[in-house]
């Protein structure tokens, strides 16, 4: 059974994957020019900006599990800025 601290560090490992997929998508589709390649190209970033934000999501929740915000009190309604 994995730890949350250990299901955190996995979700991290793979959030810096998929963000390396990210660039190697923008910086390579600089070189190909075909209609093609960048239909390709922005379904391929699409998904991996999709698995990134979910990746995101996953941590956020981890993170809280890991350290629970103290409550302040507030409602988020009551926040003015």
């Amino acid at each position: 059974m994995h730890s949350k601290q250990q299901e955190l560090d996995d979700a991290r490992q793979r959030l810096k994957s998929y963000q390396t997929a990210e660039l190697d998508i923008l910086t390579k589709g600089q070189e190909v020019r075909g209609e093609e390649d960048t239909a390709l190209k922005r379904a391929s970033l699409s998904q991996v900006r999709q698995a990134i934000s979910s990746i995101q999501e996953e941590i956020r929740d981890l993170e809280y599990k890991l350290n629970p915000a103290k409550d302040d009190g507030y409602e988020l309604s009551e926040i003015r800025l």
